[in-house]
């Protein structure tokens, strides 16, 4: 089973109801969240929260939101993948603000080195998207978009941004899934590139 296969099989037991298939896909998934929120944290004192809190928080709101079947239409690492990043960003944008704006209400409201309970880090990174975060969102996937020197790499990307599976994409542009499949692993691999760097 390739990886693919194996995220689509653990997407499907998670939705099934299958404590494994929340564990597998942590385990999968857990190292590389973390990473993506080290790069939107930089400058930010890691005192208050780190990459790892943005990631737990993440992780905890993608399953309780799969649990509560707020994502039918997840069927692989393509699909995944670009969720968790969307959430983890939200997570870590929230924070980034917080931070800021507890800085400016009084720089001595805490002692040096305290830490935000877990309750406290979950009320502050919060759900919802500000009008700030989804600017800043827009703004860094039209950066994203611009990597794609192909025409049909931009299509496709947009496409599966927009939410549509792999065999809608491939009927709207008249090709196999399967090369839809393939251009969208030249896409992730040239963003996580961009990312990490």
């Amino acid at each position: 089973m390739s990886a693919s296969e194996s995220v689509t099989h653990w997407l499907k037991q998670l939705n099934a109801g299958n404590p494994q298939a929340a564990e597998e896909l942590w385990n999968r998934y857990f190292r590389r969240v973390v990473g993506l929120a080290r790069v939107k944290l930089r400058g930010l004192p890691t005192a208050m929260a780190d990459e790892e809190d943005v990631a737990l928080s993440a992780l905890r709101t993608f399953f309780r939101r799969a649990k509560d079947g707020q994502f039918p239409q997840l069927q692989g690492s393509e699909d995944l993948w670009p969720l968790l990043v969307k959430i983890t960003a939200r997570k870590a944008y929230n924070l980034q603000r917080y931070a800021r704006q507890k800085k400016r209400w009084n720089e001595k409201q805490l002692p040096p080195g305290t830490e935000l309970t877990e309750d406290e880090l979950v009320a502050v990174i919060g759900d919802e998207p500000t009008p700030e975060f989804v600017g800043d969102l827009i703004e860094e996937l039209c950066g994203l978009i611009e990597l794609l020197a192909e025409e049909e790499l931009r299509r496709i990307a947009l496409l599966k941004l927009e939410g549509k599976p792999t065999a809608e994409i491939a009927g709207e542009l008249g090709i196999n899934e399967r090369r839809v499949q393939r251009r969208l692993k030249v896409i992730y691999a040239l963003w996580r590139e961009k990312l990490s760097g």
